[in-house]
């Protein structure tokens, strides 16, 4: 009985870690959006970035969501744009770009 009490306590507190690092992870994505909005429109003056910012930050890593998200509170410099255009060009992120231009 103490085992099963023991085991729910444990599901239960990683249920709580699950739900604040879900929390964390859409205010980094959120952030990030924003820088990569931000690149994006610099790159591509009047079109509706929307989709392609949704493209590279599917493919960013968890880290570069971290990076841009802090650029998103400190400010852009040259590495951010370098960073959004190495995620760009990466061939899942480049074909999912393609494909919302075409839909778009």
């Amino acid at each position: 009985m103490r085992q099963i009490a023991s085991i729910a306590l444990v599901a239960l507190a990683l249920s709580g870690c699950t739900e604040v690092n879900q929390a964390v992870d859409n205010s980094s994505r959120t952030l990030a959006k924003r820088v990569v909005d931000e690149v994006a429109a610099r790159q591509f003056p009047g079109l509706d970035v929307k989709p392609f910012t949704d493209c590279i930050i599917d493919e960013a890593s968890s880290g570069e969501i971290t990076r841009l998200a802090g650029d998103a509170i400190t400010g852009m410099n040259a590495q951010t744009i370098d960073l959004v255009i190495g995620i760009a060009s990466r061939p899942d992120a480049a074909l999912c770009i393609a494909k919302a231009g075409i839909a778009g």
